[in-house]
């Protein structure tokens, strides 16, 4: 497995640990190489707030979509499109995106 390869699936794996705090609430993992597997594993997280990075993209945004009670988020990548932004066009709460 290679060098990156083998990082993002420890971050991945750091996700699946978070997980299993069903009330966790906020999860900054911005430059962590978090991908979109490992962000769809805290999808059961009822997260308010979310800060995600670089290896995001417009697969891993249609999971944000599923936030429901999301009111903040922050995301460093330049792997997203119109179609990503379009996957959380409907989460009511938020009210910072950046």
């Amino acid at each position: 497995m290679y060098a990156s390869k083998a990082a993002a699936a420890s971050r991945d794996a750091c996700a699946r640990s978070l997980a299993r705090f069903p009330t966790l609430r906020q999860v900054e993992m911005h430059m962590t190489g978090l991908t979109d597997d490992g962000l769809a594993a805290l999808s059961a997280l009822p997260l308010e707030v979310l800060w995600l990075g670089p290896r995001i993209t417009d697969r891993g945004m249609e999971t944000v979509g599923g936030f429901s009670g999301l009111r903040h988020i922050d995301i460093c990548t330049h792997l997203i499109t119109d179609e990503g932004v379009r996957a959380i066009a409907g989460l009511r709460a938020l009210k910072c995106c950046g």
